[in-house]
C-alpha cells in the first residue's frame, strides 16, 4: 500500500518552497532596482561629462575679452520635491567667440596665427523646473575679437531657442537634466569658471524603499588659449 504525505508534511514542504521563493524573488528584484539605479547614476554622468567636453572645447578655441555672461537666478518647484516649495538655482548664460568650420583654410588668419572668428557660441540654462543645458551658435551682424553686444536675456535665452535671434545650424541640447548652471569670468587669473549640476530621478534605490534622487556636479576652469597677451 503506497503511503501519501501527510498534511503537516505538505504544509511543512509548502512553507519551505514559499521562503525559496521569496529569497529568489527578492534577489530579483535588488538586482533589478541596483541594475536601474546604476544606469541612472551612469547616465546621468555621460550627460554631464557630453557637456563639459562641448562647454570646454568651445571655450579652449575662444579668447577671453570675447567671453560674456548673464547672471540668472530662477525659482522653480523640482518634481519629488514638492514639498520644499519654490527653490532658487543658478541658471546663466555664456557667450564665447568661435569659428564655425575649425577645418577651413580661412579659419586661422596665416600672418598672426590667430582664429577669424565667424560666429558666437552660447551655452545657458533653461527656467524650466527639469532644466535643459543650449548650445546654441549665432551669427550677429558684427563677429570679431569682442563680446557679443547683443548677447542679451531677450534675445539669447528663450526656452524654446528657435525664439532666439541670429541663430544658425542645428541647436544642440546637451542635457535635460540640468539643474544649475553657474557661469564667471575671472578677471585677473582670465580664467572661465563653470559650474554644472545635474539631476536625475528613477525607481528605488538598491535595498530600500527610498526615491532614486542622484545628483552630480562638475566644474570647468578654463583659459581661453586664443587670449592675448597670455597671462
Amino acid at each position: 500500500m503506497k503511503r501519501g504525505f501527510s498534511l503537516l508534511e505538505l504544509c511543512v514542504s509548502m512553507s519551505i518552497l514559499s521562503f525559496v521563493l521569496l529569497g529568489i524573488f527578492g534577489v530579483f528584484e535588488l538586482g533589478q532596482s541596483t541594475f536601474h539605479f546604476t544606469s541612472l547614476r551612469q547616465g546621468l554622468q555621460s550627460e554631464a561629462r557630453v557637456a563639459f567636453y562641448a562647454l570646454g572645447n568651445d571655450l579652449r578655441h575662444s579668447s577671453f575679452v570675447t567671453v560674456s555672461t548673464i547672471p540668472r537666478t530662477v525659482s522653480v518647484v523640482l518634481p519629488r520635491q514638492e514639498n520644499r516649495g519654490s527653490q532658487t538655482l543658478d541658471r546663466d548664460g555664456l557667450c564665447a567667440a568661435g569659428v564655425q568650420n575649425w577645418e577651413s583654410s580661412t579659419a586661422v588668419d596665416l600672418n598672426s596665427g590667430f582664429p577669424n572668428f565667424d560666429c558666437f557660441v552660447v551655452y545657458y540654462g533653461t527656467s524650466e523646473p527639469e532644466g535643459r543645458l543650449i548650445r546654441q551658435v549665432v551669427t550677429p551682424p558684427l563677429v570679431g575679437p569682442y563680446p557679443n553686444a547683443q548677447f542679451t536675456l531677450a534675445n539669447s535665452m528663450h526656452d524654446n531657442p528657435l525664439a532666439n535671434s541670429s541663430r544658425v545650424g542645428v541647436t544642440r541640447t546637451l542635457s535635460k537634466r540640468l539643474l544649475s548652471f553657474q557661469a564667471r569670468r575671472n578677471n585677473s587669473t582670465r580664467l572661465v569658471e563653470v559650474t554644472m549640476r545635474f539631476r536625475g530621478t528613477g525607481g528605488s534605490k538598491p535595498g530600500t524603499s527610498a526615491r532614486a534622487d542622484e545628483t552630480f556636479e562638475l566644474t570647468l576652469k578654463t583659459y581661453p588659449e586664443n587670449t592675448y597677451p597670455k597671462v
